[in-house]
């Protein structure tokens, strides 16, 4: 995983703050409206294959009672996970890259989702490799769904995001950690003509003052579009049995695609 380094230090703090913006229960919430609109609520054998801190695993282990298994690329990430003791560790399948799903061995997937613009840590050129690795794995009918950031061309054909405000500092959301209050920030450029968006994070310690900027971090992600990946997946057995779903659909703020495996292949 390209960001695993980064992740290190970001780890640390990321389960209070998605946790505070509720970003996990929308996930929950955006993949129980997904196994229902594609009929996979008999029971299905699901992947979180970008599991994170495991926080979505458990509500998926706990209130939908659905055999799940999460892995992730980031080993700090799954080290949290792993020392969850409200998640069982039969659930994790750790270590596991995104490439090495293989090593699943005989085990099939009814549903295998990356949610949260975790897609984008891989590069470009190995990404058909993973949705072929993932179309392996997945029963005949089986669903594969992820989300990506709803980018827009310019009359230029830069790539911009919808709603992004323009090249300042934004920010995301406070916490409270070890008697601080802390508020995580992130800055990027607002439009692009080359293959990767670095953004910049940094935590400030709000309260006690003095106020100050305490960890600072980049994450380089894959900039590719709704037609990359229609053409990355129609290269694979997927191809193109593939939804688009936009945001306002779903109540989720990444567009969310979504493709089939033919049954019986």
């Amino acid at each position: 995983m390209r960001n695993d380094d980064a992740y290190a230090e970001i780890a640390v703090y990321y389960r209070k703050l998605a946790g505070g913006r509720d970003h996990f229960s929308k996930q929950f919430m955006l993949i129980k409206e997904l196994l229902r609109r594609f009929n996979q609520t008999e029971n299905p054998k699901i992947l979180d294959a970008a599991c994170g801190t495991g926080d979505v695993l458990k509500m998926l282990l706990n209130e939908a009672k659905v055999d799940a298994t999460g892995v992730d690329g980031s080993h700090k990430m799954m080290e949290i996970a792993l020392n969850d003791p409200n998640i069982n560790k039969d659930n994790l399948h750790a270590p596991c890259q995104w490439q090495e799903f293989s090593s699943f061995g005989v085990k099939k997937f009814d549903f295998v989702f990356i949610l949260g613009h975790a897609l984008p840590h891989l590069e470009p050129i190995d990404i058909p490799a993973v949705f072929t690795q993932i179309y392996n794995i997945l029963t005949p009918n089986g669903v594969f769904c992820f989300d990506m950031r709803f980018w827009e061309r310019d009359s230029q054909n830069r790539l911009y995001e919808t709603g992004r405000p323009a090249e300042i500092w934004r920010w995301l959301g406070e916490f409270e950690q070890a008697g601080e209050r802390l508020a995580l920030e992130d800055f990027c450029s607002y439009c692009y003509t080359k293959g990767k968006q670095h953004v910049n994070y940094r935590i400030k310690r709000m309260a006690p003052e003095p106020r100050a900027v305490i960890s600072r971090s980049t994450l380089e992600y894959s900039l590719f579009d709704q037609h990359d990946v229609q053409t990355w997946l129609s290269s694979t057995k997927f191809g193109h049995n593939v939804e688009l779903i936009y945001p306002k659909v779903l109540d989720w703020k990444y567009l969310v695609v979504v493709a089939r495996k033919q049954g019986n292949s």
